[in-house]
């Protein structure tokens, strides 16, 4: 969940400096709750990128579980 992952993502500060003003890609191979995803693009955001493109190659299905 969102609430788990809060501060597990952070801009290196020197590359921080570099996404400030830019347009950035973020790429997620798999999304699940999409608690990963927006983690990582709320520390972009707070490191000053300008715009965040979000691109996501597979995603689960929700509620859908493997197993008993």
């Amino acid at each position: 969940t969102v609430r788990e992952l809060h501060g597990a993502y952070a801009l290196e500060p020197l590359h921080a400096a570099e996404a400030k003003n830019k347009r950035v890609v973020l790429v997620d191979d798999v999304m699940t709750t999409g608690a990963s995803l927006q983690m990582a693009a709320r520390a972009l955001h707070d490191a000053g990128v300008a715009h965040l493109t979000t691109v996501v190659f597979a995603r689960t299905e929700t509620g859908h579980h493997d197993g008993p």
